[in-house]
């Protein structure tokens, strides 16, 4: 959220063959920005481990009934579009 271009962000973790979950980070931008320089931006900034796989923006970040953001609902979107595997 340092960015001038980044209203609002969060991230969750997403499933990752090889470490097992991976960080997915999710933006609301106040100012247009290429999301490959944002991404950039952020890794530059965080440590090996937490260095983002993905990062995307969105109009509204779902929020719980307190107002704080709704990680969950995020994993669940996100695995609802995840292709099944058997």
């Amino acid at each position: 959220m340092q960015h001038p271009a980044v209203a609002e962000a969060v991230v969750i973790g997403i499933p990752h063959a090889r470490t097992g979950e991976a960080p997915l980070g999710f933006v609301v931008l106040k100012a247009p920005v290429n999301m490959d320089d944002l991404r950039v931006w952020a890794n530059e900034r965080l440590n090996k481990l937490c260095k983002l796989a993905a990062l995307e923006a969105r109009e509204v970040l779902p929020k719980t009934l307190v107002g704080k953001h709704s990680r969950k609902a995020l994993a669940d979107e996100v695995r609802a579009q995840a292709p099944k595997t058997r």
